[in-house]
């Protein structure tokens, strides 16, 4: 075998390549196909994925302040908190010692431990602080 042999053509193919078997006997295109909550995400487009979830969105946004201007009062203030003793060392500029002494005296009832996690309701902290040093 010389290299013009070796080089000339690709081989034969053995085999035919194979097509997609695209059923013709049911009517189902997915581009006009109604959307509804049980429609696999396979069969939606890019679109009709993006439309389902404003409307979905949209839907929630309207219920969710029904229900919470009847579980909160209006006006109200989110509670704020800290977390850790560099929480309690920011919140009353101390130092860490002295945090930890507020964390177990002080500020005891506004303070929640589980394990090595410890969060502070930051405003009962300073409630509480202010009431001990009596102002």
């Amino acid at each position: 075998m010389n290299a013009k042999e070796k080089y000339s053509d690709p081989p034969k193919r053995r085999h035919k390549p194979r097509r997609l078997y695209i059923p013709t006997s049911t009517p189902c295109n997915m581009f006009t196909q109604e959307i509804t909550p049980e429609t696999p995400l396979v069969q939606m487009t890019a679109g009709q994925l993006a439309d389902y979830l404003d409307t979905r969105a949209a839907a929630a946004a309207q219920a969710a302040p029904a229900a919470a201007g009847s579980a909160a009062t209006p006006g109200a203030a989110p509670r704020r908190f800290v977390y850790g003793i560099k929480g309690i060392m920011q919140l009353f500029g101390v130092s860490n010692v002295t945090a930890q002494r507020y964390k177990r005296g002080v500020i005891r009832e506004a303070v929640s431990q589980h394990g090595r996690i410890i969060v502070v309701d930051a405003d009962r902290a300073l409630q509480l602080f202010n009431e001990r040093r009596g102002e």
